[in-house]
């Protein structure tokens, strides 16, 4: 039986396939505990690219917020199941 790959090495494998030159990795264990790492040992460094990701996170629901308003057609309102 073939098993389906699992989503965090599926992320982790588009990260190296993305020729990272610098990468900070955070995820939760299975008992609710926050790991994390980075490649690079600055803390300032981690620190901004955690605060970037945050506010690229933002722009990126904001403009899916508005694209969702603009064209309301585009959703199916009954979608198959």
């Amino acid at each position: 039986m073939a098993e389906e790959t699992n989503q965090v090495t599926k992320a982790l494998n588009d990260a190296i396939e993305a020729d990272l030159q610098a990468v900070v990795v955070s995820g939760v264990d299975s008992n609710g505990q926050i790991f994390m790492t980075s490649s690079n040992s600055s803390l300032p460094f981690m620190h901004w690219t955690l605060n970037r990701s945050v506010f690229e996170l933002g722009l990126f629901e904001k403009n899916n917020a508005a694209e969702a308003k603009k064209d309301p057609e585009s959703v199916d309102p009954e979608p198959d199941k």
